[in-house]
């Protein structure tokens, strides 16, 4: 069966990419980590394999080949003035295998991001374009579609572009929390409540709150006919005795303003529980085109006495609504106000800067979301760091833009600085790899959040084991040449492979640790000599070198 459903918005119609009951395991716009989700994943019954289909005709605009992020993915341009994305693919057409294959041979590279010429590589409504797959960060078999706009290369929601699924089911409402914000929007005080009604359209009643500012902070989800997968709502918004003063609405985004997410949900408590809350109010360094808000950015002002009705709808694409009504009550006495912090603060307008020893970093203006309270520890020790480490807030806050280290290398040994690695270290102790690059005698990396930070070297290789030749019945014995490749640091940087000294194409699935390199025909009665180098990302090289036989 062919799934095809309306175009809403008054151009052509589009066909589904799959000839699959349209079930969603993600849905556009979707809270994940460190940025929205751009599209909708197609779930394909738990495997590889099926056909991707071009859902209008077009031309193909990008290839791109990697081993995170979209793995095997493809663009196709059309004429409307959209462009189709097609990710996570397990291979390629023919026709595209093969232009794929002789520019990576061209290039000598794996990994490429390709531009075809317009019209080069055209495609018809319907065209197979591939076979769905699970390559790059993809956490289980499903195809990744997005729908942009050409022009301006946001994302838009494909399911209020033609894209619909079967959905009668509302919103779910799991948690509703009442922040206590001061005048900074730092939390002073939290109700959450987890348990609703069906309908959850009954009144919640808050008495003697203290008077000053409140936020309320929403765990919500939405599910699908087809699908049981806890996915993301379209819209959220609030009003306020009849006045709206926040709305969410998940129709397009700019990839630039993507990250500012870590503002739109408790990021703090993210971290700290494992938990997403999104903020039905506007942190000061919030600029997302997704949300809209009053000139208070949602927050509630409640005076001694003062008694407000505030309104919470969710909807999902599907127009499926759900509903909350609160009651907030203010105690009568005039109790301190909670807009006061008794604390020194980092202001975000500004640049703090720190010297510990020899070593620097500074946050630029407004890279914080909130002013925040100044949190500096710079005599920290940790086994394997080459000097002290430092500690800046907690892992916690977020930085819009990122904070920006210098170590000193005097501590580093110089026979082994070209293997050094700013790293961050967690609460047990394990270090995490921020790279950095060497300049003018002092290290420097970045980081998108506070936390702890040092300076180490990683002077281990690459692991690298043969695998041996899966059983007949699976794949034939010489199909591919595959390895298990992993670090323990800096990262896999690179991999070559070459066979009778010509260099050869390899695949790398990073989740998995995987590299392979797929024979395109066997050559009877020949033995190919192997030699495969990888290199992580501190210049650490293992080689290992062999025979295929046949």
């Amino acid at each position: 069966m062919v799934w095809v459903l309306p175009f809403y918005l008054g151009a052509q119609e589009y066909r589904m990419p799959l000839d699959l009951p349209p079930a969603l395991s993600g849905t556009f716009a979707e809270l994940r980590s460190h940025h929205f989700h751009s599209g909708l994943d197609f779930k394909t019954q738990g495997r590889e394999g099926h056909p991707v289909y071009a859902v209008e005709k077009g031309h193909i605009s990008r290839i791109r080949v990697s081993a995170t992020g979209f793995g095997n993915a493809l663009y196709v341009q059309h004429p409307d003035g959209k462009t189709s994305v097609y990710a996570h693919l397990q291979r390629f057409n023919d026709t595209l295998h093969s232009y794929l294959r002789s520019r990576q041979y061209a290039l000598r590279q794996s990994e490429v991001d390709l531009f075809p010429e317009a019209g080069a590589l055209p495609v018809d409504r319907g065209t197979i374009l591939g076979l769905s797959g699970n390559s790059g960060s993809s956490g289980g078999p499903h195809l990744h579609f997005e729908l942009r706009d050409t022009r301006s290369e946001h994302p838009l929601n494909p399911q209020r572009h033609g894209f619909a699924c079967p959905d009668q089911r509302k919103p779910e409402l799991r948690g509703l929390a009442v922040v206590g914000l001061d005048a900074r929007y730092r939390e002073t005080s939290r109700r959450e409540r987890f348990s609703f009604g069906k309908p959850a359209d009954t009144l919640w009643v808050l008495r003697n709150l203290v008077p000053g500012g409140y936020g309320l902070e929403v765990d919500a989800i939405d599910r699908l006919d087809l699908s049981d997968n806890a996915n993301g709502v379209f819209r959220a918004w609030l009003s306020v005795d009849g006045t709206e003063r926040y709305r969410f609405e998940a129709s397009e985004f700019s990839f630039d303003e993507t990250r500012q997410i870590d503002a739109l949900v408790n990021y703090e408590r993210k971290v700290a529980q494992g938990k997403v809350w999104h903020r039905l109010y506007r942190l000061p360094g919030n600029a997302l085109s997704l949300c809209q808000t009053d000139d208070r950015r949602g927050r509630i002002w409640l005076a001694p006495g003062d008694s407000v009705r505030a309104l919470l709808w969710l909807e999902d694409a599907s127009g499926n609504t759900t509903r909350q009504a609160l009651r907030l009550c203010a105690a009568q006495s005039s109790a301190p106000s909670i807009d006061t912090l008794d604390a020194v603060l980092w202001n975000r307008n500004r640049d703090p800067r720190f010297t510990f020893g020899q070593h620097r970093a500074w946050l630029p203006a407004e890279a914080l979301y909130r002013d925040e309270v100044a949190s500096v520890d710079t005599n920290r020790t940790a086994q394997g760091l080459y000097g002290k480490a430092i500690r800046i807030l907690h892992p916690g806050i977020p930085f819009r833009s990122p904070l920006q280290l210098e170590f000193d290398l005097g501590a580093v040994p110089y026979r082994i600085r070209s293997k050094t690695v700013a790293v961050r270290i967690a609460d047990n102790g394990r270090f995490s790899s921020l790279g950095g690059s060497a300049e003018g005698g002092r290290w420097k990396a970045n980081s998108r959040e506070g936390g702890t930070f040092g300076l180490a070297v990683d002077t281990i290789a690459p692991k690298v084991e043969w695998l041996k030749p899966r059983a007949k019945g699976a794949v034939s014995q010489a199909a591919s040449l595959r390895f298990s490749i992993s670090d323990g640091l800096s990262g896999i940087g690179q991999w070559v492979l070459t066979l009778d000294g010509a260099w050869a194409v390899l695949e790398f699935d990073a989740k998995t640790g995987l590299l392979w390199h797929r024979f395109e025909s066997k050559p009877e009665g020949r033995d190919r000599n192997y030699r495969l180098e990888v290199t992580d990302k501190s210049g650490n090289k293992t080689v290992r070198e062999g025979v295929v036989r046949w």
